[in-house]
């Protein structure tokens, strides 16, 4: 598996590589082609699948995404432009709008990064990959979980 950028849970990597079924976890700067991805938070994980998905389904399910992580977007935005809302809404509605609004925000160029380029992306883990869904799909559902937990 690979880690885009920064690994948040790098001192557990023999535990997730052990609960994932994993051969290494590494970290680079950019993912492998053809590789599955999934985000944790603000953190893109990666892994190689080779050749084992059907790219132009990848696009359209992609491109979904992105029309409706805008139209998430948007909504955000209307609340935060809303004076009312923000003069009366306690700190922490506002904070954790702010931060749905970063998180939208960085899903989104993901997203287009990935739409622009062609590349695939497996960004919920669904119907990438036959033989390797499930492995896929336990991956990401653990490090969900653990990185709530640490």
């Amino acid at each position: 598996m690979q880690v885009i950028g920064e690994n948040p849970v790098a001192a557990f990597n023999a535990v997730v590589m052990k609960m994932c079924n994993l051969s290494s976890v590494n970290v680079v700067e950019n993912k492998a082609d053809g590789a599955a991805s999934f985000m944790v938070g603000t953190t893109e994980y990666a892994v190689p699948l080779g050749n084992m998905i059907d790219v132009e389904a990848e696009i359209a399910r992609m491109e979904a995404e992105l029309k409706h992580k805008e139209g998430f977007l948007q909504g955000v935005l209307k609340k935060l432009g809303n004076e009312k809302f923000v003069n009366n809404a306690p700190a922490t509605v506002l904070e954790m709008e702010r931060k749905k609004q970063a998180d939208a925000e960085s899903i989104i160029k993901s997203l287009k990064y990935c739409c622009i380029e062609k590349s695939i992306i497996c960004h919920s883990i669904k119907r990438s990959c036959l033989k390797y869904r499930t492995d896929i799909f336990k991956t990401a559902s653990f490090l969900r979980i653990w990185i709530k937990v640490v």
